[in-house]
């Protein structure tokens, strides 16, 4: 059933491929580096982050302890912005291992991790929070933040918590955030401004009853349209925020895509990251026509200064056995 709303026609179908058979537990967070020209993501439970130039074998390199997103970092190759479960958020060399820290620890005392994040238009960073026992309790135990650009405290952005935060992103202009609360199976905007406290949303679009799972990561096309993955019911759809209609859909082999982004060299290929049980790899699907993405945004620049690397060279890799993905050495 296309998960069609807010009315007018249904919802252009196509089909995603694997491209990348990673088998992530938790496949999260992609985000698409047009500097370096190759795909960031995170395997979330099993501790790694990924890199993938769509020619080479994908890299894959340990992090010390869970992890909920990735960002893309200015000025840097090689080198991600992680959000770590107790050590915090910080930048990660994949050539090094080396991890150093912006925010030391996530919500001391409480039983939360970060979980979605994205750079906004101005290069400051927003995550927000997981309730790591939210099944069994219900609670709305985490927060929403902003890092700034040029580093500091977390400041909370966000009045009352939620139990599992997804689909953070921002409209091409950066005027407006979207997010959700997962078990609220709802994408909400918000009027944003770096830093400012967020006033009360805007219900977009809410999932039909009768589909399956919930809203998981998102990201914007150049038009405006919100692309989100619905974990759960093995599809990607297009949300027109003006209307709340369904425009497209990406359908996927498997129950549980986690989060999507665009990327490519001319900024025309979704790329779906999914989960086990039945999933697991890195997916793909071209854009329907008339239809681009946005550079994503880097941490620490505002977008009219970003995307040119630092020229560091690649880091050393070593070949695994199974010759479809490298381990960092």
């Amino acid at each position: 059933v296309a998960a069609s709303a807010g009315g007018g026609a249904p919802p252009v179908v196509s089909h995603a491929t694997e491209v990348v058979p990673c088998g992530n537990v938790l496949g999260e967070s992609p985000v698409w580096s047009v500097a370096e020209q190759c795909l960031y993501w995170v395997s979330s439970v099993g501790k790694e982050l990924w890199r993938w130039d769509g020619a080479s074998p994908a890299v894959r390199r340990g992090l010390p302890e869970v992890v909920g997103c990735c960002a893309l970092v200015a000025g840097a190759n090689s080198t991600a912005l992680v959000a770590l479960e107790h050590r915090g958020i910080g930048t990660f060399d994949m050539r090094t291992g080396a991890f150093s820290p912006i925010v030391d620890a996530w919500e001391p005392g409480q039983n939360t991790r970060p979980n979605d994040g994205r750079v906004d238009r101005e290069g400051n960073f927003v995550i927000a929070g997981y309730n790591n026992i939210h099944r069994a309790d219900a609670l709305e135990s985490s927060g929403v933040y902003c890092l700034p650009a040029e580093g500091g405290e977390l400041v909370r952005i966000r009045d009352g918590n939620v139990r599992c935060s997804n689909a953070t992103c921002f409209s091409p202009d950066g005027t407006t955030m979207y997010f959700c609360d997962t078990p609220q199976r709802r994408l909400l905007a918000y009027a944003y401004a770096p830093g400012a406290p967020l006033g009360e949303g805007r219900v977009v679009w809410e999932m039909p009853a009768g589909l399956a799972g919930g809203p998981d990561g998102a990201q914007t096309d150049a038009q405006g349209g919100v692309w989100m993955a619905l974990s759960g019911a093995g599809r990607v759809s297009r949300v027109d925020p003006a209307t709340g209609r369904v425009t497209h859909e990406i359908r996927l082999p498997c129950d549980m895509p986690t989060s999507v982004t665009v990327g490519g060299a001319d900024l025309d290929t979704l790329y779906m990251t999914t989960r086990k049980p039945d999933g697991g790899g890195l997916f793909a699907a071209p854009m329907p026509a008339g239809l681009r993405g946005l550079p994503e945004p880097e941490y620490g620049a505002p977008s009219t200064k970003q995307n040119a690397p630092d020229g560091a060279p690649a880091a050393a890799l070593t070949t695994t056995t199974n010759g479809m993905f490298v381990d960092v050495a």
